[in-house]
């Protein structure tokens, strides 16, 4: 076993599985980090994730089109969080709850839609998936080619996302009047800020970034769906912009980091069979557990997150 952890193939084998699993957890942790920037802790990324898996898996049955099933995850994302958004920013409900709240009844209403559409049918439903994108020369490369140039348009997208999120935050008057919401509304506010406009703006970009990663499982990861089909990566997502101190550089980092153990675990469990690999699969979230534990620093969150803004209040 140690000969074929040192080869070149396994290593390879680790690169390409990371990159497979990469936007699942970047988009959700991009989403989320420009939520908190505005002050909303939204803990509700895996009920999101769940319902736009179930909507862009069944779209992409009926449509044979899995682009289209990416679209209609996006839009069930959105729908989704603003459920969140109207509950936390209307109604000033506490965020933590709304979110547990979301992540409940994402789940049963996945599992609702998918045991409502497999009764139609006699068999498994598979999805049409969209296959890796290719760039020429640079893909026929051995070894580095498959790697870095054979993946998922969606790759590319997550990561261009990234560097979107940083310079629409960090280069913009508009993204820096979104940071000033999430640091002190109040101040924000008297200088003609709308801070609900920008609290929604950032629940609707949340949104549909959780519904695309959840989209992404099922027409593009795997081409079917199973109940949990999410697994926590939703919870990983919320541990990255923890752990990558609510910037975009270290979010990236975190979600390379947390996605390489993942995909380490995956290729473990084909090479050897002695291991359990129930014990394996705990991998990633030990890992998270322990990165929370012992790398977070305090202080770096938005002074404003998780906080209602009430108008009338003193």
């Amino acid at each position: 076993m140690e000969d074929t952890i040192l080869s070149i193939g396994f290593v390879a084998g680790i690169l390409m599985m990371m990159f497979r699993v990469l936007p699942i957890i970047l988009m959700g942790a991009t989403g989320e980090m420009i939520s908190e920037m505005a002050g909303m802790t939204n803990i509700g990324l895996e009920g999101i994730m769940s319902v736009g898996s179930i909507i862009g898996f069944l779209t992409s049955c009926y449509t044979k089109n899995p682009y289209f099933g990416m679209l209609a995850g996006i839009l069930a994302g959105l729908v989704t969080n603003y459920i969140y958004a109207y509950l936390t920013i209307h109604l000033n409900a506490d965020q933590i709850i709304v979110g547990n709240t979301i992540n409940i009844l994402g789940l049963a209403v996945a599992s609702l839609l998918y045991t409502t559409a497999t009764k139609q049918h006699s068999g498994m439903l598979t999805s049409v998936t969209a296959g890796p994108l290719k760039i020429p020369l640079l893909g026929d490369i051995p070894i580095i080619g498959n790697v870095f140039f054979n993946n998922s348009i969606v790759v590319d997208i997550s990561l261009i996302l990234v560097v979107v999120a940083w310079f629409y935050l960090y280069k913009t008057k508009t993204g820096l009047a979104l940071r000033a919401v999430g640091e002190y509304p109040r101040a924000a506010e008297t200088l003609g800020i709308r801070i609900i406009r920008k609290k929604y703006f950032a629940c609707s970009v949340c949104g549909m970034l959780c519904g695309f990663a959840g989209a992404y499982l099922t027409t593009v990861y795997i081409s079917s769906y199973v109940s949990g089909v999410v697994s926590g990566r939703g919870y990983v997502a919320l541990a990255a912009v923890i752990f990558g101190k609510w910037k975009p550089k270290g979010v990236l980092a975190a979600c390379l980091f947390f996605s390489i153990i993942d995909a380490l675990q995956l290729r473990l469990q084909i090479i050897d069979k002695a291991i359990p690999y129930q014990l394996l699969q705990m991998m990633p979230y030990l890992c998270t557990l322990i990165a929370l534990a012992f790398f977070m620093k305090p202080g770096c969150e938005p002074k404003a997150n998780g906080k209602p803004y009430i108008r009338e209040a003193r």
